[in-house]
């Protein structure tokens, strides 16, 4: 491109230098004393007039014109099958790079979403002793759901849910509340959600890094969200596990044996036994970063 543009640079100025030299015998005066020299005199002095004087423009004007014209006249020259073989090629590389893409996007999300409702659910509780004393006194460990004539659970009449409304929820920011057989579902402002999780106790609860809906289509299912898109968390202060004890919400740990290879493990698809409960506990060792070596593909 570089070549043509120099090329027609040179072209353009042998062209001005010519008609310069052509306009300026005009100029001087230059007069022969034939009559053909005056008929050529005449009709190099019509073109003249005509180049410039009937439509002058800078030098600059003249030359972007010729450009354009120069390269609109090789950029025509691409044949159809060029142009579908260039469009080919970048759907290809999109094709290549798109995923990898999003997936990285994913990560961080889920990682952002993790570590700020850790951060604010704990923060909250801190809030909360200052009103209430020290969190095991105000913890309880029983839930019940209130049904109605029929059998089914009353939304809104579940014991952990009025206790969150008592003791949380004046420092926990929420949007609104869902029900999954009457047991809560509080929405926060970024698209996640904290679910309690049993309907006789109040320890286990699941936390969505987006609406518990929309987490359940993108796994196929309950189980398949875990470790994707919804991760264990356990609020048992009382509890005589160093995991838990005097602590707040914590990332499920129940049977870990210590090691990060143990948390590894029981995040595995092909591990049952802990039902992948341990992943959200693997993100947490590894400082909130979803390790590079992480079983799962997470979503959000």
């Amino acid at each position: 491109m570089v070549g043509e543009i120099l090329s027609i640079l040179r072209s353009f100025a042998v062209q001005t230098r010519i008609f310069a030299k052509e306009c300026n015998i005009i100029a001087e005066g230059y007069v022969r004393s034939t009559a053909q020299d005056d008929e050529n005199l005449n009709r190099l002095r019509n073109k003249c007039a005509m180049t410039c004087g009937l439509c002058p423009r800078s030098f600059w004007e003249r030359f972007r014109g010729y450009l354009a014209a120069s390269l609109l006249s090789r950029l025509a020259a691409f044949t159809l099958a060029e142009v579908l073989v260039t469009l080919g090629i970048i759907g290809v590389v999109a094709a290549m790079t798109l995923p990898t893409l999003i997936e990285s996007h994913n990560r961080q999300v889920v990682e952002t979403r993790l570590e700020k409702f850790y951060s604010t659910i704990n923060q909250a509780i801190v809030r909360a002793e200052v009103d209430f004393g020290d969190r095991s006194d105000w913890y309880q460990d029983t839930n019940n759901i209130e049904t109605d004539e029929n059998g089914k659970p009353i939304n809104g009449s579940s014991g952990v849910e009025k206790w969150w409304n008592t003791y949380l929820a004046p420092y926990v920011k929420t949007v609104g509340v869902d029900y999954d057989n009457g047991l809560p579902v509080f929405e926060f402002a970024d698209g996640s959600c904290l679910k309690a999780n049993q309907a006789t106790a109040m320890r286990d609860w699941i936390y969505y890094t987006t609406s518990r809906d929309r987490c359940i289509k993108m796994a196929g299912s309950e189980e398949n969200s875990r470790g994707v898109c919804s991760f264990s968390f356990m609020y048992v202060p009382t509890a005589d596990s160093p995991y838990f004890y005097k602590k707040g919400f914590e990332p499920y740990k129940s049977g870990w044996n210590g090691t990060e290879s143990g948390l590894y493990n029981a995040c595995k698809k092909s591990d049952n036994k802990m039902d992948k409960s341990l992943c959200g506990a693997l993100i947490q060792y590894n400082g909130w970063k979803i390790p590079k070596n992480y079983p799962l593909k997470v979503k959000y």
